[in-house]
């Protein structure tokens, strides 16, 4: 995909030289209220991989040669069960462009690769926490009353509103 002229492409971070770029977008997307916890559990969710992370990288900065992150995604393994059955299940989170890039289709061009990810690691479901409109074109619905647990032990189960 061009826009402006230049092409924009996703790919999986590489979390030695992204990390701070990361954080940085993250801060610019979430704001300073999120950033500390989102900061702070990013990469230590079990299972975490930097190849279910993607970005679309923006400009470079002339000065430090440094590229910012436009827009970030990646996904989180989960599961659901139903009855006595587990199913792999991709939690698709912290999907955001920073505003100097909306507009240009980052959204679509990062779910669509998430889509092929979760193909290739044999997901049976999506689970998202963001905006429904988001996810319309894949036909996604929208639930409530899921009943949700965490890996952490400290958090209780709760029913979603």
């Amino acid at each position: 995909m061009t826009f402006g002229g230049k092409l924009m492409t996703v790919r999986t971070i590489n979390w030695a030289t992204d990390y701070e770029a990361i954080l940085d977008h993250i801060h610019a997307v979430y704001g300073p209220e999120d950033y500390d916890l989102l900061a702070a559990s990013y990469g230590s969710t079990p299972g975490f991989s930097d190849t279910d992370c993607f970005v679309i990288d923006g400009d470079t900065n002339p000065d430090t040669s440094e590229t910012e992150i436009a827009a970030h995604a990646m996904i989180i393994e989960r599961q659901i069960q139903i009855g006595p059955t587990a199913l792999p299940t991709a939690e698709i989170s912290l999907l955001g462009v920073t505003p100097a890039y909306r507009g240009r289709g980052y959204e679509h061009q990062l779910l669509n690769v998430i889509h092929e990810r979760m193909s290739d690691r044999g997901d049976v479901f999506g689970l998202s926490f963001g905006q429904p409109d988001v996810f319309d074109p894949w036909r996604y619905e929208y639930a409530t009353g899921l009943y949700l647990t965490s890996y952490e032990s400290t958090i209780t189960t709760e029913q979603a509103a």
